[in-house]
């Protein structure tokens, strides 16, 4: 069935085959995260605030007394929908890049090179603390 080389190797790779079906299961924990989720993760409690993990939840709660767990499970939503985000966003600027500089090439390929070789000259952990510091520390 498998007549592949690339995708029999890959197969006999087990730290591989474990990833992918790690990332596999967050992606299915985020799509079913309304079914998973034991707690709406906004809807605060006051009468179980700051409680340790136990059977009715989890990971804890709050200081508000919202459930971690379902907070955990609705986050990997949105941190995979800004990730799916951000790799469509390098995509479209690398590609109209790239096909700016192999249509015109020449002087425009040089220059876009020059500017590429820039932008990753500036260390990222410095990159983010910068924007960190001019929007803020919360995401919103």
């Amino acid at each position: 069935m498998f007549e592949s080389r690339g995708l029999r190797r890959f197969l006999r790779n087990r730290l591989a085959v474990v990833g992918v079906l790690m990332v596999f299961l967050v992606v299915l924990i985020a799509i079913f995260a309304p079914w998973i989720a034991p707690f709406d993760p906004l809807k605060q409690n006051y009468d179980e605030l700051l409680q340790c993990p136990s059977r009715q939840h989890l990971m804890g709660t709050d200081a508000l007394g919202r459930d971690f767990f379902s907070r955990v499970i609705y986050g990997s939503r949105y941190a995979l929908m800004i990730g799916v985000a951000v790799v469509l966003l390098e995509l479209a600027i690398g590609a109209s890049l790239g096909f700016i500089a192999g249509y015109f090439g020449g002087i425009w390929g040089s220059v876009i090179m020059r500017l590429v070789d820039m932008v990753l000259s500036i260390p990222t952990l410095v990159l983010a603390m910068a924007i960190a510091g001019a929007f803020g520390g919360g995401l919103w």
